[in-house]
């Protein structure tokens, strides 16, 4: 279990932001996690509105051979809690250590928003990250 806390001042802007997450292990390298958040972002001597934003993240996780990383991945963002607008992700992805310096990543996501005023289509994403340590 663990939380997390951000908080920033100047004149034009103020910003909070808090979260909680939490993992459980369900037996030799199988996990899941879960995190949610909130962001406050308040604008004292602008125009622009104050906005509230939450998110969600889930994922669970399975080592099916050493170095090797099968996941699942659900998440929920409400970018504006005034509206009834918000989006959800979610696909599968692998994650593999290659060697000790060599990390490769990747995911296929489904993303789609949901809106009161308009209808959107289901957005299809290939992601992929490599990191290097040396």
């Amino acid at each position: 279990l663990g939380a997390s806390l951000l908080t920033s001042n100047s004149d034009y802007k103020e910003k909070l932001m808090y979260g909680f997450h939490g993992e459980y292990g369900l037996g030799h390298g199988v996990s899941l996690l879960a995190e949610a958040g909130i962001s406050s972002n308040k604008y004292p001597k602008n125009s622009i509105s104050n906005a509230d934003s939450m998110y969600m993240h889930f994922q669970g996780t399975i080592r099916p051979m050493r170095g090797l990383y099968l996941y699942h991945v659900f998440e929920y963002f409400d970018s504006d809690d005034s509206s009834n607008d918000y989006l959800m992700r979610a696909g599968p992805g692998v994650q593999w250590f290659i060697n000790q310096g060599i990390e490769l990543r990747f995911d296929l996501v489904n993303s789609r928003t949901f809106s009161d005023l308009n209808e959107s289509v289901d957005e299809w994403q290939i992601l992929s990250q490599v990191h290097l340590w040396l």
